[in-house]
């Protein structure tokens, strides 16, 4: 499994208050009430974990995670979501929080910048959750880029450092597990 470790200026690990390197994997296993879920997506993570393109993750508690987004797609592609960034560059910085899907919750969110909800789909037999999903705040790292790639290329948009209130809009689906919102990232 590939790990992202992050270091500070000194070239020492960052720790928690917990004492627990802040170590991001891509491939990441959230568990819900002891069942193991994937971010959906194709399963190019260690052993065939499942994992949104380019995403690595840390989890603080069982229902919010922080993400690192780079320009990488399935399988290390580079340039996969941007034509016009450096491949492998750091695109993103991401805020998940685990919650269910209302209306309620999708407006809320959205307004917050969580625009986007990813499916949770079980370790065991690829079920999705029956009511939770994983709701994601893209906030980018670079001056500026073009997302014309990836999952979505419809949704062509010249991106800004700060809050990406565009990355795949999907909060307005409503959530049902027992069909597929027609993309994954």
């Amino acid at each position: 499994m590939k790990q992202i470790i992050l270091f500070d200026n000194n070239n020492k690990s960052i720790y928690t208050s917990y004492q627990k390197p802040q170590t991001f994997l891509h491939g990441t296993i959230v568990k819900i009430d002891n069942v193991g879920y994937y971010f959906d997506g194709p399963a190019d993570g260690a052993n065939g974990t499942k994992d949104a393109p380019g995403h690595y993750w840390w989890q603080d508690s069982p229902t919010h995670l922080y993400g690192l987004h780079y320009n990488i797609g399935p399988f290390g592609e580079e340039n996969w979501w941007s034509s016009d960034a450096k491949g492998n560059e750091l695109l993103y910085v991401v805020d998940v929080i685990i919650a269910p899907w209302t209306n309620t919750t999708a407006y809320e969110f959205a307004k917050q910048g969580y625009v986007h909800y990813h499916e949770l789909v079980r370790t065991d037999n690829g079920e999705k959750h029956p009511e939770l999903v994983a709701w994601f705040k893209h906030v980018a790292v670079p001056a500026s880029f073009t997302l014309d790639k990836g999952a979505m290329p419809e949704d062509k948009h010249i991106v800004s450092a700060g809050i990406d209130y565009r990355f795949l809009n999907n909060y307005f689906m409503p959530y049902n597990s027992k069909t597929d919102h027609g993309h994954y990232e």
